[in-house]
């Protein structure tokens, strides 16, 4: 993997968690009485996204270790792709509990099955601390929006 490359990576996910913040905040707009609930997603995402950035001084400086190959980055790129369709269909039109919560569940689901946040021996300490928080943070997202999901009626 390129120097380039691994300069890339956190960023594509830094963008990637950005843009669920944003889907997650047009959510908040569009369900008010679910408002709060998005809202503090929203706001988590962006967490995620600042975890991120704080690997790209040691990135720069070249001690963050990653390992060749470890980030499926056209996956993260095709998922980022969705997410800003997401937006954009959430921004413009009707939107229902129902289709929120199902495209949060896929986005959290995917980035856990696609295992996006899984730690490798050789990555470096820095890295394998932020991956492990955010694939917790992730699989609790997860819950969370499953948990909506059983307590609507209409699902």
């Amino acid at each position: 993997m390129s120097e380039k490359d691994q300069r890339g990576l956190p960023e594509v996910l830094a963008d990637h968690e950005m843009a669920v913040g944003r889907l997650y905040r047009a959510h908040s707009e569009r369900l008010g009485e679910h408002r709060e609930f998005w809202l503090r997603l929203a706001g988590e995402e962006v967490d995620h996204a600042s975890w991120l950035h704080s690997l790209f001084p040691l990135i720069k400086e070249g001690t963050l270790g990653l390992v060749a190959g470890r980030f499926p980055t056209a996956a993260i790129r095709t998922s980022l792709d969705y997410v800003e369709k997401r937006i954009a269909d959430a921004s413009g039109g009707a939107l229902t509990l129902v289709t929120a919560v199902s495209v949060a569940t896929d986005l959290e689901d995917a980035m856990i099955e696609k295992r996006f946040f899984d730690v490798v021996d050789d990555d470096s300490p820095e890295l394998r601390r932020v991956l492990a928080r955010l694939a917790a943070s992730t699989r609790e997202h997860l819950e969370r929006v499953k948990a909506l999901r059983s307590s609507v009626a209409s699902f």
